[in-house]
């Protein structure tokens, strides 16, 4: 069985990632971030993110690895709060960006994901992924595997 580190100190992350690779027979090793010093730059763009971290883990562990950042973006707020998710939405909250959107007319969003994969030579290799939907005007129930409040008024196409 190969050992891979996945690089992530969210829960929904971990969940979502073991789910990802159940059928790959992976040993996978969660790795936080924090405990390590492993710094999330900003930047708007979520690959520069992602690969920033994922270079920040391979110099500390020399092993294959597994990044992922992501962003979620509000197309009638030109595309805020994007890259800047997390601090966005820790600063705001769930309830912040409801009154956030209250009047807006495009309520069009969506997720923008990418994944950072290091491989055993130190290369690194990006997925990107979008999931496209509409903010709700209603906050609805946390999901086990979401990786924040953003997926509380998430409603997918």
């Amino acid at each position: 069985m190969r050992k891979i580190y996945a690089v992530t100190g969210n829960e929904g992350k971990r969940l979502s990632i073991q789910t990802a690779l159940a059928d790959l027979n992976l040993d996978i090793q969660m790795v936080n971030p924090e405990e390590h010093g492993i710094i999330e730059p900003q930047h708007n763009d979520v690959a520069v993110v992602a690969l920033s971290k994922a270079k920040q883990a391979w110099d500390i562990l020399k092993k294959p690895l597994i990044v992922e950042d992501g962003g979620y973006h509000l197309c009638g707020l030109n595309d805020f709060p994007g890259a800047y998710s997390k601090p966005i939405w820790d600063m705001l909250g769930v309830e912040g960006f409801v009154k956030l959107m209250q009047g807006v007319e495009n309520r069009k969003c969506f997720f923008k994901g990418t994944l950072c994969y290091v491989d055993a030579n130190g290369e690194s290799h990006l997925f990107e992924e979008s999931n496209y939907g509409i903010f709700s005007s209603e906050v609805g129930q946390p999901h086990p595997k979401q990786w924040g409040e953003a997926w509380q008024v998430f409603i997918p196409d």
